[in-house]
């Protein structure tokens, strides 16, 4: 019988020799189990790299059809625009509206009447009232 020695036990070299092709084996499927593991993440990736690329061209779809509606409404506004032009009506005055003098005397007499009358003071009606005699009631 091989493998088993003399005395009735197992053979060393058998039982190194058995261990050493369970420790090949064990390692032979760690390395075929990681491979697989990592073309499954791969095709992972893969697939959500597809989506990110659709969703992306989707969206740029989605703005060019914006851009495009908003280039064609400009165009359309650009075509409807009008111009409107304004006459301004000219006056000609025929006395001089600047000189030295701003306003004419009638005006200054208002203007000190007014200044009197928010003052407090009893401007009357001009220079000529100061010395004048009450009017006379109407005859009625």
């Amino acid at each position: 019988m091989a493998g088993v020695d003399r005395l009735g036990g197992m053979n060393p070299w058998a039982v190194l020799g058995g261990g050493l092709a369970a420790i090949a084996l064990l390692a032979g499927a760690y390395v075929v189990g990681r491979g697989d593991g990592q073309a499954i993440e791969q095709g992972k990736q893969a697939t959500a790299t597809r989506a990110v690329a659709e969703e992306r061209a989707a969206r740029e779809q989605r703005v060019d059809q914006v851009g495009a509606g908003a280039v064609q409404a400009e165009a359309q506004r650009t075509n409807t625009m009008t111009e409107v032009r304004h006459e301004i009506e000219r006056i000609t005055v025929d006395r001089p509206v600047y000189r030295n003098v701003c306003i004419d005397a009638d005006g200054v007499r208002a203007l000190d009447h007014a200044a009197a009358a928010a003052n407090g003071e009893d401007p009357g009606i001009g220079p000529a009232a100061a010395g004048a005699a009450p009017a006379a009631a109407p005859p009625g």
